[in-house]
């Protein structure tokens, strides 16, 4: 958010369209603030990408509604706000709006409006705090749809879609499991049950129903290469705050010599700490 307020200076509908170098600035701000091997900096910036991507996309929309509502959006260049309104006004652009507007408000069949119960997280964070909770053990698919959709006053299942869905892969698992009992094996791993959500969850352009791209990241990624020159910058700014960080040290144990020395030739200067009573 520190970014975009402060680092946009000019008025990119997209995260697409915005410059390579400005992403590249971006990140180099990110590396200040965060350490990483640097083996894995590849990785990391495909992961700070799709986060700015979906962020990017996020104030997008906040600004626009912002605007349509007569009002100014704060913390942001107004010359940003003040290149996108022709944007906004294209008929092509409201009509891709109005699209997008009518799918998320869909029936789905009769099934009403798509809704979870997660507030803003999306569902990677979610497995994480469950795999928290729960001890290190990370939830199976099935339970991270059902938490993922259950409101927190009712304890139901509130989508109708992700509500059939469920029941459905509950009783295939209770199925599988009651053969797998009868020829004597143990019951569906994690794994299995994974394998077998995945096998009967509708696709979309989101990804698997209920999950998006989790399954993708759970299979692992290739990293796309990142600009060399960019990587060497990356592997630079580390060695400087790992250098910053050892003449921080350097300099507190130059100080606590010197004040031990003057507490030992100057001890009025010194006071005691007078203790609590």
């Amino acid at each position: 958010m520190r970014m975009f307020q402060t680092q946009l200076e000019d008025s990119y509908p997209t995260y697409g369209q915005v410059p390579q170098s400005l992403k590249n600035t971006w990140f180099r701000s990110f590396t200040q603030y965060y350490n990483w091997d640097p083996e894995i900096t590849p990785l990391v910036r495909d992961k700070f990408n799709e986060h700015a991507s979906q962020l990017y996309s996020d104030h997008m929309y906040t600004w626009k509604q912002k605007y349509l509502q007569g009002k100014k959006p704060k913390n942001i260049n107004e010359g940003v706000i003040e290149g996108l309104i022709p944007y906004w006004e294209l008929p092509e652009t409201q009509a891709t709006s109005a699209t997008n507007s009518k799918n998320r408000r869909s029936e789905r069949e009769g099934r009403g409006m798509s809704t979870h119960n997660a507030g803003a997280k999306t569902i990677e964070p979610r497995e994480e705090e469950m795999t928290i909770e729960a001890g290190g053990i990370p939830p199976n698919y099935i339970e991270l749809i059902e938490d993922i959709h259950t409101n927190k006053k009712t304890k139901r299942v509130q989508d109708p879609k992700a509500r059939e869905f469920l029941d459905m892969a509950k009783g295939i698992r209770d199925e599988r499991n009651a053969k797998r009992i009868q020829l004597g094996l143990d019951p569906m791993t994690r794994e299995d049950i994974n394998e077998m959500v995945v096998e009967i969850a509708p696709v979309n352009k989101n990804g698997i129903f209920g999950l998006g791209k989790l399954v993708d990241r759970h299979k692992g990624c290739i990293p796309t290469p990142i600009n060399s020159t960019l990587a060497e910058e990356v592997k630079i700014l580390k060695e400087q705050h790992l250098e910053k960080d050892a003449r921080l040290d350097s300099l507190q144990l130059e100080l606590q010599t010197l004040r031990n020395i003057l507490k030992d030739n100057f001890p009025s200067a010194f006071p005691p700490t007078q203790q609590p009573q």
